[in-house]
């Protein structure tokens, strides 16, 4: 259990919160309980539930029958990791490698997808493979994703080429409006919730790769910040995907 003891209506971590923003603030009168759950050589799971005051303090009760319910399965690798910059291995697209301009954090969560965040940027690079459209079918040319696209009324303008791991990928800056939708999806287990799979960006860049061996290979880039964050989303990330080699399967 933990107490944040505030003498204000609210109260912050010890830190200068014009240096550093993301400082925790925290209520006067909060509450947390937390769990941690040891795997060994891996990293810990924690489980966290919190109330603003004692006026919700049942919470704790339910967060308790919810987690007598939870069940895991073999311990696995955090899917998300802290790299410096430099070269990375990924298991996106059957396996490659490519060279981060600067540190980044990379997220894997399931085969065939990666996302890859920068402190400096505000926004994130996808890497997709061999998508699926939402009836299930795999999607196997631009040509196909295009279509899917314009079923959406995503504004699309292609650019410049450029050549990621020695084949031309054709690039693409894309306007999805104030609502994009799910357009394709990552895996068959998301066909049975509309919800769960791949928006096109609201406001980004797409390079999409034809490999002859490994399928529709697809990088996205999505700003979540100003016009100068897309643009600079943009060049970081095709730094990143020029750098990008296949590794031998």
């Amino acid at each position: 259990d933990l107490d944040v003891p505030c003498t204000t209506a609210t109260c912050a971590a010890a830190g200068d919160l014009l240096v550093e923003p993301d400082q925790p603030i925290f209520t006067a009168g909060s509450r947390y309980q937390l769990w941690v759950v040891d795997q060994g050589v891996e990293d810990p799971i924690i489980v966290i539930a919190a109330i603003d005051d004692e006026e919700s303090a049942s919470w704790f009760d339910s967060a308790d029958t919810l987690l007598a319910s939870l069940e895991f399965e073999s311990v696995q690798p955090n899917p998300l990791r802290q790299v410096p910059a430099g070269p990375v291995e990924l298991d996106v697209f059957d396996g490659i490698e490519l060279d981060l301009p600067n540190a980044a954090t990379l997220i894997e969560p399931f085969d065939g997808f990666a996302r890859i965040r920068t402190a400096d940027i505000e926004g994130d690079v996808e890497f997709l493979t061999r998508p699926l459209d939402t009836d299930g079918v795999e999607v196997t040319s631009t040509e196909r994703l295009l279509e899917l696209l314009a079923a959406e009324a995503v504004e699309v303008d292609e650019l410049a080429p450029a050549d990621v791991g020695g084949i031309t990928a054709r690039t693409f800056a894309v306007d999805s409006g104030g609502f994009p939708n799910v357009v394709l999806k990552h895996r068959v287990e998301d066909l049975a919730r509309p919800e769960f799979g791949w928006e096109s960006p609201f406001e980004g860049h797409l390079w999409v790769i034809e490999h002859p061996d490994r399928g529709l290979l697809i990088v996205s880039t999505e700003a979540f910040g100003d016009v100068d964050s897309v643009d600079a989303l943009r060049l970081w990330a095709d730094e990143l995907v020029r750098s990008v080699e296949f590794r031998d399967s």
